[in-house]
C-alpha cells in the first residue's frame, strides 16, 4: 500500500463540513469491522480519535492498515474513499 495518499484538492472541502467517515479495519480474527466516526484533515493526515484504552484504539494500534470513506453531509454523491 502507498505510504502517502494524496487527497484531490477538489475533495478537501469535505473536511470543512462536519465530516462523518466510516473507518474499516481487520479485527484480531480477520473480520472486517466498520465504525462511523467524525474525521478531519490536518493538512497532511486524515485524523480521527478513539480512546487509548478502548478495544478499537488497541486494535488500530496493532493493525493500522485501514480504509476510510467520507461522504458530504450536503451532497451524498460527493465522497472520498482511501486505504492505507
Amino acid at each position: 500500500m502507498p505510504d502517502d495518499i494524496r487527497i484531490p484538492d477538489d475533495l478537501l472541502d469535505l473536511f470543512q463540513e462536519p465530516a462523518l467517515g466510516h473507518l474499516s479495519y481487520h479485527n484480531s480474527e480477520g473480520q472486517i469491522v466498520t465504525f462511523p466516526m467524525w474525521v478531519t484533515h490536518d493538512g497532511e493526515h486524515v485524523v480521527t480519535s478513539s480512546r487509548v484504552g478502548s478495544a478499537k484504539g488497541k486494535a488500530l494500534r496493532e493493525r493500522p492498515e485501514v480504509s476510510v470513506s467520507v461522504v458530504s453531509t450536503k451532497n451524498p454523491w460527493r465522497w472520498l474513499s482511501m486505504s492505507g
